[in-house]
This record gives structure tokens, C-alpha cells and sequence, in this order.
């Protein structure tokens, strides 16, 4: 049975991928000249988060969608792996920016931030918190003195690694690699035109 098959053909897998309440859903494959085998990691977040970029300040842009309507995004944090318990930066509504028609939102942890995207020696996490009670009177945007503790939120909801995706040191590997076979072909034709102009 082919990959295809093994995801859609399948009735109970089909309804699960097809499931209108999961938000989430990654697949892996593996193969060798016998089998196939498919990994499905399915599930259920009130949030989604599709874009995390360096700001001009040097600090973090995260943006994103509130997926369900009885949440309210709350903050957001990055830590070190090895130091769960202590805050790289904090932020909480006052830097929110929320579209309550769309569900869009964007979080700005200001900067400078250093080494927060792939510090191998301390690799670093961001994790969003929501809200599920006022959430109509979250004050998003709003200057204010709170002190945020990540510790008396509600709920932690999503982690992610602080990684650029493509990891540009692959794009600079894959761009020395380009200009190397490039320099190849062309010493392989003027290679191969000497040799025509000797014959």
C-alpha cells in the first residue's frame, strides 16, 4: 500500500486527518524496500503561530491566530532549555496587538535579545499563554504596570524552538553548494570544447 493509502484510504485515519477539531496535524514517513510507515501526530490548539521573526529592535515578532473564540491570548515568554524557570523576556497584553474580527494577532518581545535563535550552547524556547475567563476585556495594547508571571497564568499552551526555518546557515550550505556545481559544469564544458577543438 503506497503513502496515500495508508493516509486517505483508511476510514478511521481518514476521519481523524478530517476531523474539523484537531488544528494540528504533522506527518512523518519511512520507507525502505519492504515497508512504509507512517507517523500521524494529531492535535487540538486554541492557537496557531505562523510566524516568528527577528524586529529591527533585535527583539522577536511572533504572529498569528487565535483559533477558538473562548480564548484570548494572554503572553508570551522565551527561556533557556536548560533554565525553564527563569525568563529570558516576558511580555504580556500591553504588547499584543489583536484583531478580535480575524483572530490575528501579533506579540513583540522588544529587544535587543542576543543569542535567542539557535544559541547551541543554550538552546532557547518560546512559549504563548492564553486566557479563558474576561477574555472580551483583555486590555491588548494598553500601557500598563502589570508585572507578568508566567507562573499565575491560566495556561501555557504552545512551545516552539527558537529556530529560523530554513536555518540560513542551510541556505548559505546550499548556496555554496549551487556556485560549486555551477563551477564544475563550467570547467566540464570548457573541458569538453577544448577537447572538440582539438579532434
Amino acid at each position: 500500500m503506497d503513502a496515500h493509502g495508508l493516509l486517505l484510504e483508511l476510514e478511521h485515519e481518514c476521519g481523524i486527518l478530517s476531523d474539523l477539531k484537531n488544528t494540528h496535524i504533522g506527518i512523518g514517513f519511512a520507507f525502505n524496500k519492504e515497508q512504509v510507515k507512517v507517523v500521524e501526530i494529531v492535535s487540538e490548539k486554541p492557537i496557531m503561530v505562523n510566524q516568528l521573526n527577528e524586529s529591527e529592535d533585535g527583539g522577536i515578532e511572533a504572529r498569528g491566530v487565535v483559533l477558538n473564540k473562548e480564548v484570548g491570548i494572554y503572553g508570551a515568554r522565551i527561556a533557556a532549555v536548560s533554565k525553564m524557570a527563569k525568563d529570558v523576556k516576558v511580555v504580556g497584553p500591553a504588547n499584543i496587538q489583536f484583531d478580535k474580527s480575524s483572530g490575528n494577532f501579533i506579540i513583540n518581545l522588544p529587544g535587543p535579545l542576543e543569542d535567542v535563535f539557535y544559541s547551541g550552547s543554550e538552546p532557547k524556547v518560546i512559549q504563548f499563554y492564553i486566557r479563558s475567563k474576561a477574555v472580551d476585556k483583555i486590555p491588548y495594547g494598553v500601557e500598563s504596570n502589570e508585572r507578568i508571571n508566567v507562573a499565575h497564568l491560566e495556561q501555557q499552551i504552545l512551545t516552539l524552538p527558537m529556530e529560523y526555518l530554513p536555518d540560513p546557515r542551510t541556505v548559505i550550505e546550499d548556496d555554496a553548494d549551487i556556485k560549486r556545481e555551477a563551477k564544475d559544469r563550467e570547467l566540464r564544458m570548457k573541458k569538453q570544447e577544448e577537447e572538440n577543438m582539438i579532434k
